[in-house]
């Protein structure tokens, strides 16, 4: 096999690798150089700067004058375990196209962390136009986005396609699409207190088994921001929001959750999230509140007749007579699980013929025994409510 030859010029700390395979002097050419970090790293864009600097120095003879030459410069390192900055100084810096974060060399737990002014994002805009925004396919922990403030002509703001995406504190201008679109399995891992200051046709969306997860404080919307399809869609997908407050106000529908959709909130309350139009909940979908450890709406109890509305998690039944309990419909909300119990020696019973007793069989209406502590926990098949545990 033919000696690989190296460069006698290139800097220390870089890897030379060929590009291609198979035997024969092919194989010394063409070179692949990566410089491999040895430390931390800052560069600096400003709106002064030359994308021609070495972008190691924080003034307009140091600095890159743009985002995207700095992304693709640090997309050519092999971290090594060790993480890059790019700081972003104050200024409005247009972009035209997407913004592609995708796999880094040699990440091994290090990242690149986009940042702008985490106090006021407001002071550093990146706006895409006449279309684009910022594109990621990479796996986890390799970039963050902060303290920036992002609109698009055209677009989403941020597509996650499949990637991992760590944002905060950012604000949210004006767009076309969504905000945050997460698809394909992809993660976004949000933190800190956003502003959203545009509308768009969502704030989130979250489809195809994607995660969002947003921990922080509160978010504020300027404006009253219009969310044209709504501000929350949810299609097979998970959305969690730990600790997160909302302050101001929008326009357009709350949220949608589609089949497979699950929301896991700091509240079981339908008007959790921004709008002036009712959160839409479709065939399978989930709505509860995760407090810590897995936690639903508390316990109601009930003196009377009662029609299980879509927070109920647990009923207790304290009525002096044989209770009517009117379920929801189990076509509508398939897997949906509902614990029955009463303290008093009387029956409960359905107000149709829709529970599948705990030994199988044919649905009825009865659900409990006429015995104090009885407990019933009912499951929808899509068909009726089955029950599956009880005493």
């Amino acid at each position: 096999m033919t000696a690989f030859p190296f460069p006698p010029t290139l800097p220390p700390n870089t890897i030379v690798g060929r590009l291609g395979i198979g035997p024969g002097p092919a194989e010394a050419i063409p070179f692949l150089a990566t410089t491999r970090l040895t430390a931390n790293l800052n560069f600096y864009v400003r709106t002064d700067g030359n994308d021609t600097n070495s972008g190691t120095i924080n003034s307009a003879i140091g600095a890159w004058q743009t985002i995207q030459h700095a992304t693709d410069y640090v997309k050519s390192l092999n971290f090594n375990g060790f993480s890059v900055t790019i700081n972003v100084a104050p200024g409005t810096y247009t972009i035209n196209g997407l913004l592609p974060l995708g796999d880094l060399i040699g990440a091994f737990g290090g990242t690149v962390h986009i940042l702008g002014d985490t106090t006021t994002p407001s002071n550093v805009v990146v706006n895409f136009s006449p279309s684009g925004g910022f594109y990621c396919t990479c796996g986890p922990w390799q970039w963050d986005i902060l303290g920036l403030k992002i609109s698009t002509a055209s677009g989403d703001c941020v597509d996650i396609d499949g990637g991992f995406l760590t944002l905060g504190k950012n604000e949210w201008g004006t767009c076309t699409s969504s905000h945050i679109n997460v698809h394909n399995n992809g993660v976004s891992w949000e933190y800190g207190s956003d502003t959203i200051s545009g509308g768009g046709t969502c704030h989130w969306s979250c489809q195809s088994d994607s995660l969002i997860r947003h921990r922080g404080t509160t978010i504020t919307l300027t404006g009253t921001p219009n969310f044209s399809q709504a501000f929350v869609l949810c299609d097979i997908g998970t959305l969690q929001m730990d600790g997160i407050n909302f302050s101001g106000a929008a326009t357009g529908v709350r949220g949608i959750f589609t089949d497979g959709a699950r929301a896991q909130l700091n509240t079981d309350n339908l008007t959790y999230f921004p709008g002036d139009q009712a959160v839409q909940l479709n065939s399978g979908a989930s709505y509860n509140r995760i407090q810590g450890p897995l936690a639903t709406k508390s316990p109601t109890t009930q003196t009377a007749d009662y029609a299980m509305t879509i927070s109920d998690a647990s009923i207790i039944f304290n009525k002096g007579s044989s209770a009517t309990l009117t379920l929801l419909s189990a076509a509508t909300y398939a897997g949906r699980q509902l614990l029955v119990k009463t303290i008093t020696a009387q029956t409960v019973i359905s107000n149709a013929s829709n529970v599948v007793p705990l030994i199988g069989g044919g649905a009825g209406t009865a659900i409990l025994a006429a015995t104090a502590g009885k407990w019933a926990l009912l499951q929808s098949d899509a068909t009726n409510w089955v029950i599956m545990a009880g005493n």
